[in-house]
């Protein structure tokens, strides 16, 4: 079953669950991501900026949203590889 959570800033274990996802993305698909997993530079702190997709209890997908303004924001994206592609 998939779940789905938003949060302004994640807690250590939503970080370290970020960190393996980006490791196992950067592996299949060559690249070296980092998503930048701190709220402290958003103009809205408190607004959700972190979206994760869990599948029975393992994370297969996040989203950030990084704004320092009003005018525009950096949507950042990850999904695990073997989940790609499926709607």
């Amino acid at each position: 079953m998939r779940t789905f959570t938003a949060v302004p800033a994640p807690n250590e274990a939503q970080k370290a669950a970020v960190r393996a996802l980006e490791a196992q993305c950067n592996q299949a698909d060559g690249t070296c991501l980092e998503i930048f997993l701190s709220n402290q530079f958003n103009a809205h702190p408190e607004m959700d900026a972190f979206f994760f997709c869990e599948e029975d209890g393992v994370l297969i997908g996040v989203l950030s949203l990084y704004a320092d303004n009003d005018k525009e924001a950096e949507v950042t994206a990850v999904v695990r590889p073997d989940k790609r592609r499926q709607g």
